[in-house]
């Protein structure tokens, strides 16, 4: 049958080929119009450990990952152990059968639990297992084994290309995406296409690739029809971009006049200003050319220093990193708070305490964003909850920094940030600049930097422009400036600057604030920020049609926080529960402090790993059918 989704994993060493397999895989599938929403895993090493990328396909929209997978694809051992058992009913795990013999004892990687956990699953409560027993198992539960002997395989290759067989091995990974392809019947010339991309300007590697392909999918071919699944192209004419988060942020970032990014190197920020160092010449081969000048500092309390001082020169800039970088920016930000300094910060949010999950996805800095640096200055916090979101949101936190003159905090989760999703073309037009007052005629008298105003929003103006000369100092100032103990001018000025949040609450749109969907007197209803919507969405288009009202409220704007919207919405209905990644329910805090209510029913995970759309689908169905329970804590995911 043809499924409406279907899930495709690939696993395999840290550095063996798994992105690459996964993007050729995503590719081709893009390449037939199908949309795509995938998910990266892997440790926090170089090289190594396990890795595995998940790709769901649909001719609709997807937004987040099932627990099922319709095909698993490895040419290793470690990625049969770990998700053999996630593989549904009728569907297939693509294999080395030159790795049947080997015991899990022998697999160096493999962690000691996972181990006791795939004993458990067979029926064994100790000793050791065999390969062959693990997808013998699998088979018995109704899975297609699919044994392709790569090394055979390459051998004969190399002899019809008249090259080097070891040089091919470095082809496996087509292979393996090759052979997945062909069970699910999935045209040929859609992968072609996707190598030909992947590898342009390598002539020899696209020929042995495209080799490699050709062959994998002939043998494949043979097991095609005990595979319970298909997966065709699309017909519909719509274009489509295939991006990854930290590609979707940079790119809303050029669009949206960004021309400053400053970082030092973090997961899974890093990616980002990769990106950005990649296409750093702008407009080039048009006639005219511009710059987005990246710079890679010596920690991360130089990046934000630097983007700070690119900020006062004029540019509009940003930085970029993850929880422990973050910590290390706390006196810049304030420094930028009491100055009034526009200065984006791209956080990309990872398991902690400390080092923590340095590859993990989670939602734990909500609280530390809010609060960062000493003291009181106004600050805006918001979230993205999808790929396409990041880029529109990229450029909204440059307008926000600008014209209300204060840091603001962009949080966005690795599992956003490594995600590589399909989304329709951006739209330019929605793309504003506003870079709020900035002195263009020289002042009557003396330049005030911080002159006190209605708003609390002084006119800025750049370093070293005529008429325009201040000071900047970390201590309190006046409106020169000038470093300043007096009691009045302090509480002048502390009123100054909070006032200008007061102003930020009022003039940002209520959509850019939070989102609603669904029914507007529910049963039950759902709170989230950040990556959950996807699995929240998906997981109401499964309960809805169970006869259950459910409606799903997405906060985007943390600070300043919509708390009469919010309170409005809250008391639509009897039931409400928070879902986040997260283990103290950072979310539910935060609408606590701000309206009062106090949401008793959650959803957490804080395993490290995204949050499924079944696995929240069946937890909310069991919140809903027992008023009594109070917590819920997934853990699907390898």
């Amino acid at each position: 049958m043809t499924d409406e989704r279907i899930t495709w994993v690939v696993g395999g060493p840290q550095g063996s080929g798994v992105d690459s397999a996964a993007t050729i895989y995503a590719r081709a599938l893009s390449e037939g119009k199908l949309q795509i929403y995938g998910e990266r895993e892997y440790y926090s090493n170089i090289k190594g450990e396990h890795s595995y990328y998940t790709v769901v396909a649909s001719k609709g929209r997807v937004r987040s990952r099932p627990s099922g997978v319709h095909v698993l694809a490895t040419f290793e051992e470690e990625t049969i152990v770990k998700h053999a058992w996630d593989v549904m009913r009728g569907g297939a795990i693509i294999y080395d059968p030159q790795n049947e013999s080997t015991m899990l004892s022998q697999i160096p990687t493999l962690e000691r639990e996972a181990a006791e956990r795939a004993l458990v699953r067979m029926g064994k409560g100790f000793g050791d297992a065999s390969i062959r027993e693990v997808i013998a198992h699998a088979e018995s539960t109704g899975t297609v084994l699919v044994p392709v002997p790569y090394r055979e395989l390459t051998m004969q290759l190399g002899k019809k290309l008249g090259v080097d067989p070891g040089r091919l091995s470095r082809s496996v990974n087509v292979m393996a995406v090759a052979a997945s392809l062909s069970l699910m019947g999935y045209p040929i010339e859609t992968l072609n296409a996707a190598i030909q991309k992947q590898f342009s300007g390598k002539p020899s590697a696209i020929t042995e690739n495209v080799a490699a392909a050709e062959v994998a999918y002939g043998y494949a071919s043979k097991f095609r029809s005990k595979l319970h699944y298909t997966l065709t192209p699309s017909e519909t004419a719509e274009n489509r971009l295939l991006l990854q988060g930290t590609q979707a942020v940079a790119l809303g970032k050029i669009a949206a006049g960004g021309r400053f990014q400053s970082y030092y190197p973090i997961s899974p920020a890093t990616d980002e200003s990769f990106f950005l160092e990649e296409y750093e010449t702008l407009g080039k081969g048009s006639g005219s050319q511009d710059y987005f000048i990246v710079m890679q500092s010596e920690d991360e309390i130089a990046a934000v220093t630097m983007a700070i001082g690119a900020s006062l020169a004029g540019v509009r800039s940003s930085t970029a990193t993850s929880g422990p970088g973050f910590s290390l920016m706390m006196e810049g930000i304030g420094w930028s708070g009491i100055n009034e300094v526009p200065l984006v910060i791209t956080l990309y949010q990872r398991g902690g305490p400390s080092t923590g999950l340095p590859t993990r996805s989670e939602q734990s800095d909500l609280l530390f964003a809010l609060s960062a640096g000493h003291g009181d200055f106004p600050k805006i916090v918001f979230a993205s909850g999808d790929v396409e979101e990041c880029f529109y949101d990229a450029g909204k936190a440059f307008n926000y920094a600008e014209r209300y003159q204060m840091p603001v905090i962009h949080l966005i989760e690795k599992q956003l940030a490594t995600g590589t999703v399909t989304i329709p073309p951006v739209d330019l037009s929605k793309v504003r600049i506003d870079r709020g007052r900035l002195l263009t005629t020289t002042e009557d008298g003396p330049f005030k930097r911080f002159r006190f105003t209605e708003d609390g929003i002084s006119t800025r103006s750049v370093l070293g422009q005529e008429g325009g000369i201040g000071w900047y100092t970390g201590d309190e100032h006046d409106e020169f400036g000038h470093i300043t103990e007096d009691p009045e001018t302090r509480r002048r000025m502390m009123e100054k600057r909070m006032k200008k949040l007061e102003v930020a609450a009022r003039e940002i749109p209520l959509q850019d604030k939070m989102v609603y969907y669904g029914p507007n007197s529910p049963d039950h209803l759902v709170v989230g920020w950040g990556a959950t919507k996807g699995a929240a969405l998906d997981a109401l288009d499964t309960l809805s049609p169970k006869g259950y009202s459910v409606a799903f409220l997405q906060l985007k704007m943390m600070s300043p926080f919509p708390s009469d919207q919010v309170s409005e919405i809250l008391k639509r209905s009897s039931d409400v529960i928070c879902v986040e990644s997260n283990f103290t329910g950072q979310l539910a805090q935060l609408i606590a402090q701000k309206t009062g209510y106090v949401i008793s029913r959650h959803v957490h995970k804080y395993t490290g790993r995204p949050i499924g759309s079944d696995e929240l689908a069946e937890a909310l169905e069991r919140l809903f059918k027992d008023p009594s329970r109070s917590l819920e804590v997934l853990t699907l995911g390898a």
